[in-house]
């Protein structure tokens, strides 16, 4: 994962790291949001709809490259409404972040790592950032 690396070439470098969420956090959102048989079920309606599922990857990533957040979104949508609860995989997790994001801002500057699709979407970290009045410039790599 991208936000493990940046998180430890931080570390390595000497720079202060806050984590937003532990991984005993972010497993429990993935593997505890849903039963078991859920869990199965989601997993036989993958494998049953496997093309259309490396091509909803494939968008993702696609439109990753572009920076085109609302294209990301729009791809996301489709998949989470088969396999997860957008309310537990990003809005209550961004909500939470952005308890501490704002504070860290008003200290110095931050470079901030999180997965693309929560900066994507109308609950999304831009958005939320954006509504607080904070001008974002994003950085193509």
């Amino acid at each position: 994962m991208l936000d493990g690396y940046f998180a430890e070439t931080g570390k390595l470098a000497g720079k202060k790291i806050t984590e937003f969420e532990t991984i005993e956090e972010q497993m429990n959102v993935l593997f505890n949001s849903s039963t078991n048989e859920q869990q199965v079920n989601q997993l036989k309606l993958f494998l049953r709809n496997k093309t259309e599922m490396i091509n909803q990857g494939n968008g993702l990533i696609e439109n990753w490259f572009k920076h085109d957040l609302d294209k990301m979104y729009a791809v996301s949508e489709k998949g989470l409404a088969v396999f997860g609860n957008e309310n537990d995989f990003l809005k209550k997790r961004n909500d939470k972040w952005m308890q501490t994001i704002p504070g860290l801002m008003k200290k110095e500057s931050q470079f901030i790592a999180v997965g693309a699709l929560h900066l994507a979407g109308p609950y999304g970290l831009v958005k939320q950032l954006q509504q607080l009045g904070y001008t974002l410039t994003p950085i193509k790599l």
